[in-house]
């Protein structure tokens, strides 16, 4: 039913190239990024990105620059807080490596909350765990806007 409508899933092995065209054929390189969330993302993005893993000469270059915030929420009498908010904000820009020149660009946030407890300890545990979460929910949104980008442009539209 939904062949008559040009509908084609993004991940389709069968449509325009599949997962090759999807992923730029693991040919897109994954600059540096500073800090361990960034370190996370960076490593989220190549999986990804390059499922089979990098070749000797990419293509593409995805230079990604990430921003963090902690927001301590519900503050009791006591001016103590019992949750809080991490929010990991990323902008990318992918160029052609041979040209330099931009492909495309964007923004990417995400946010994820975890409770403070009375253990020190489980609330270190928590809001690492909550920054690396964030942290993958914006590689997995910069993934599907270069996916979705890569397939427009190898025209699979």
């Amino acid at each position: 039913m939904l062949a008559g409508c040009g509908f084609s899933p993004l991940y389709d092995k069968r449509s325009c190239g599949g997962a090759q065209a999807v992923s730029g054929g693991a040919t897109i390189e994954v600059a540096r990024i500073d800090d361990r969330i960034g370190q996370v993302l960076r490593n989220d993005l190549r999986d990804r990105l390059n499922p089979s893993g990098q070749t000797r000469t990419p293509l593409y270059t995805l230079v990604v620059v990430v921003d963090e915030s902690l927001a301590q929420l519900v503050i009791r009498r006591d001016a103590a807080s019992t949750f809080s908010r991490v929010r990991v904000s990323a902008r990318y820009t992918l160029r052609d490596r041979a040209s330099g020149e931009i492909l495309d660009k964007g923004r990417s946030s995400a946010a994820a909350a975890f409770n403070i407890v009375e253990s020190g300890f489980a609330n270190i545990s928590a809001e690492r765990a909550t920054r690396i979460r964030a942290a993958r929910e914006v590689a997995r949104n910069i993934h599907t806007r270069l996916s979705l980008f890569l397939r427009t442009r190898h025209g699979c539209d």
